[in-house]
């Protein structure tokens, strides 16, 4: 597959898709083989593009095949901020590697946030990691930075979620008007997807709110 500033809208219509994405797209990728042995390599790259109203600068993937698994790079460069991650799969087990991070977003600079909130301001910063096959995915996800909703500060914020056993938990520490905020919750993905949340909390002084 080889293109050259092809739009997204065009591929998206001619794929009977229909998403607020749009930007240039050029790509040089060679893909053979079988599902259990998967011949991929190349590179895809999108400019002058906007996801969900969000500008983005550029985006980069890279594929490389190397014997029994595919590596995939993510590069990723918006005016909120970058980031990079990489994926390693292996196509006869179905297992996988994924690890990301983003450091120094500026969440004023997050389109969406500014159109559908209030005014939401802070630097923070993002992980992925996750290690296991697709039958029982892993995943670990953190956010933490200085955050600040409106008026009101919120003081060290870090917020994470952990994939395991088909049972997702999520925790949240943070801390406003001076009372410390810790949530905790589970979800369970078979039966009829029990969930669980915690909510604990000091004396807020309400006064400092408003």
């Amino acid at each position: 597959l080889n293109a050259n500033k092809v739009s997204v809208a065009d591929i998206e219509h001619l794929a009977g898709l229909s998403y607020p994405v749009t930007g240039l797209l050029a790509a040089n990728v060679t893909i053979g083989g079988s599902q259990e042995n998967l011949d991929a390599q190349g590179n895809i790259r999108v400019s002058e593009a906007t996801a969900w109203q969000q500008p983005i600068q550029n985006l980069a993937i890279g594929l490389q095949n190397s014997r029994d698994h595919l590596d995939a790079t993510v590069d990723l460069r918006t005016p909120a901020g970058s980031a990079k991650g990489t994926l390693v799969y292996y196509p006869k087990s179905r297992s996988y590697d994924v690890q990301g991070t983003s450091t120094d977003i500026r969440l004023e600079h997050v389109q969406y946030l500014e159109s559908h909130t209030q005014k939401v301001t802070g630097l923070i910063s993002a992980s992925i990691k996750g290690r296991g096959d697709l039958n029982a995915p892993q995943l670990e996800v953190s956010v933490d930075g200085p955050l600040q909703i409106g008026d009101q500060k919120v003081d060290g914020f870090r917020a994470q979620a952990n994939v395991a056993n088909q049972r997702p938990e999520f925790s949240l520490n943070c801390s406003v008007a001076g009372a410390a905020l810790q949530a905790h919750g589970t979800v369970n993905l078979t039966g009829d997807y029990e969930a669980t949340a915690n909510l604990d909390s000091q004396a807020i002084q309400l006064d400092a709110l408003l």
